[in-house]
């Protein structure tokens, strides 16, 4: 009896680790994207590529940065912390990739896909180069220009910060004591 309830709660530990989403997988999109520090940014001359961006950020407290192509498609990154890259964002095809335009969109331009909405850009990887990275208090973030879109020379990315919500930490603690005091009482008989 001992063992089936040690075994049921090692595996019930488990999957609630395994609940916890992987770092290198981006973060779930907020409610509304916040301005937690540059919303868009938009720096012309950004040709040839790769090139720094001026904008530098540095991190009041740990959080999840979170960074995504916007406007026209095409656009890739590398992120910095601390000097030393942590994320390179993929490459997508750009606008000249897409043989119809969307709806809404007349004569090519502006190109397709478009959006100045950052929700739109992250919900869809495929169309938009998007990434998150790890932030603790006082790193210091930098963004460089990867690829541009096909005839652009300016470069564009909607960049945020998000904290970890503490009522979840909460909750997954509080589970894990549960389940550790209910398998010491069933030990201890």
């Amino acid at each position: 009896m001992k063992t089936r309830v040690l075994v049921l709660c090692l595996l019930a530990v488990g999957c609630l680790l395994g609940a916890i989403p992987a770092a290198a997988a981006p973060s779930p999109l907020p409610p509304a994207w916040p301005t937690t520090w540059d919303y868009v940014v938009d720096d012309p001359n950004m040709s040839p590529t790769p090139q720094m961006y001026p904008e530098s950020y540095v991190a009041t407290q740990d959080e999840t940065g979170m960074i995504t192509d916007l406007y026209v498609v095409g656009d890739s990154y590398t992120v910095f912390v601390n000097g030393a890259p942590v994320l390179v964002t993929p490459v997508v095809p750009d606008w000249t990739a897409y043989e119809v335009p969307d709806p809404g969109c007349s004569n090519g331009f502006p190109p397709c896909p478009y959006t100045t909405d950052p929700n739109v850009a992250w919900a869809n990887p495929a169309e938009w180069s998007t990434g998150s990275f790890s932030l603790k208090t006082g790193d210091v973030v930098t963004i460089e220009e990867d690829t541009l879109p096909s005839g652009y020379t300016d470069g564009t990315y909607a960049i945020t910060a998000t904290t970890p919500e503490p009522t979840s930490i909460a909750l997954f603690g509080s589970g894990l004591l549960g389940l550790f005091g209910t398998l010491r009482r069933r030990l201890s008989r």
